[in-house]
């Protein structure tokens, strides 16, 4: 007699069901997770687990086809977070893209969420569309997704050659491109960057942009065209006062020193207080002309910091913000003012001004992984809200491997410094110790061992 195979029961036919069908992962998740409920009822309630796994399949099916026409949605990417729509309007030869454990080939109409990798191959190219702002990606390029939040767009540039046609911004907005170090923020405008070896070239074809590369920040105009590439300079480390104590910060660790000389890029121009009263935008004739008001405020603070006459840099970024509260440089200029706070230790404007921030521009980045870094160590150093200073560290450390290489040890030792301080002595003690692992020789060495002995008479 041969034996009889055992009959699937109602909520492994409906699992077999949805297996065979390409559902969204969002939906497939709840699907799944629906099920597994169901079989931990299977005794007590057969029947009700069987018809609540058949309804949400019901349902998914259902709703598929709407989820598939809408952007996938991940923890980075919320739906209450989320202004942009990005899709891929256009599709030529070999594209890919991925995002998380996805990878499918580009189509047209084909939604993009935050951190998607669009891949072109050499015969390959992608125009993306974000709302009125178009994207070229060109042959053999990768373009990510970075920001898609209400008020900031940033995509970051890979490899290759991406073209970029920018509609004007809404007050406040702002739109950025990175490429290994360089930082294009736009104002309404017709670009292009392209990636050769080591080097970014960015050429604009109208309008302006404003770029940050290597501590150094530079207005390009309209026919502009600029090569960026490192250089094997070293750069000065700043001198900080600790808690008590006058301490070196490493170079692994620190906040970036003050922007090194621009004068050779900027036009030999004395510059002049800006008049009290209402900001015009009237344009002048001279070395600055072309310049509106708000724009030529903007180019004083960047040569004052050029200059490192920081003290002169904090009031012209204060009055800047006190003018332009929704100007087209407030990113720039809240970030340029922490940074300067820093430097002078008003410790006060740095609480104040970076919790602006934050709150202004939540999308991790560059520039907001270095504000947290300040902001978590002048808490820390004041001996006050060290949950606080966790709270910011943890978002690092959940992205280290995303933080810029120059804050990785200060992050790491500042949150093994922050666990302790919140009793968490073994997190505190694990991330010391992998201080020391990474940075046996770092600036930071000493006061690690400090933690890991502190754990010890525990």
């Amino acid at each position: 007699m041969t034996e009889q195979q055992p009959q699937p029961d109602g909520i492994d036919s409906l699992k077999n069901a949805y297996e065979r069908v390409d559902l969204p992962l969002g939906l497939e998740t709840r699907i799944q997770a629906g099920l597994a409920e169901a079989r931990r009822s299977r005794r007590s309630a057969r029947l009700k687990g069987v018809l609540v796994a058949g309804a949400l399949v019901i349902v998914g099916f259902g709703l598929s086809m709407v989820l598939l026409s809408t952007p996938p949605t991940t923890e980075a990417t919320a739906p209450e977070k989320l202004l942009h729509h990005a899709e891929i309007i256009k599709v030529s030869g070999t594209v890919n893209v991925s995002w998380g454990e996805r990878h499918q080939p580009a189509t047209a109409r084909l939604p993009l969420p935050e951190g998607a990798t669009i891949r072109t191959d050499r015969d390959g190219s992608a125009v993306i569309e974000i709302g009125p702002h178009r994207v070229l990606l060109d042959r053999a390029s990768t373009l990510q997704v970075q920001a898609l939040a209400k008020q900031q767009l940033a995509f970051s540039l890979i490899d290759g050659r991406t073209e970029y046609t920018v509609a004007s911004l809404t007050a406040g907005s702002s739109f950025h491109v990175l490429s290994d170090g360089l930082t294009v923020s736009v104002v309404g405008t017709r670009f292009n960057v392209m990636r050769q070896q080591q080097c970014s070239i960015v050429e604009v074809t109208s309008g302006k942009v404003s770029t940050r590369y290597d501590q150094e920040q530079l207005i390009l105009g309209a026919g502009a065209k600029q090569e960026f590439c490192p250089t094997e300079t070293a750069v000065p480390e700043p001198t900080t006062t600790g808690a008590g104590r006058a301490t070196r910060m490493g170079r692994e660790a620190s906040p970036p020193p003050p922007l090194s000389e621009l004068s050779r890029a900027l036009p030999s121009a004395k510059p002049t207080s800006p008049k009290a009263g209402r900001p015009s935008n009237r344009r002048d004739a001279g070395p600055e002309g072309g310049l509106t008001d708000e724009e030529k405020l903007i180019r004083l603070a960047q040569v004052q910091m050029a200059k490192r006459e920081s003290r002169s840099a904090y009031r012209t970024l204060k009055s800047y913000l006190d003018r332009y509260p929704d100007g087209q440089f407030v990113e720039e200029a809240m970030f340029n003012l922490i940074r300067q706070c820093y430097k002078l230790r008003r410790t006060s404007d740095i609480v104040r001004y970076s919790e602006r921030f934050l709150r202004r521009y939540p999308a991790f980045g560059t520039r907001s992984a270095e504000i947290r870094v300040i902001y978590a160590q002048i808490l820390l150093e004041q001996g006050k809200e060290a949950p606080k200073a966790f709270g910011l560290l943890a978002t690092l450390i959940e992205r280290l491997d995303s933080t810029a290489v120059r804050y990785r040890g200060q992050v790491i030792y500042l949150y093994a410094l922050a666990a302790y301080r919140t009793n968490r002595p073994e997190l505190g003690r694990r991330w010391a110790q992998i201080y020391l692992r990474r940075f046996p020789n770092g600036r930071y060495a000493d006061r690690v061992k400090d933690i890991i002995g502190s754990t010890d008479n525990l």
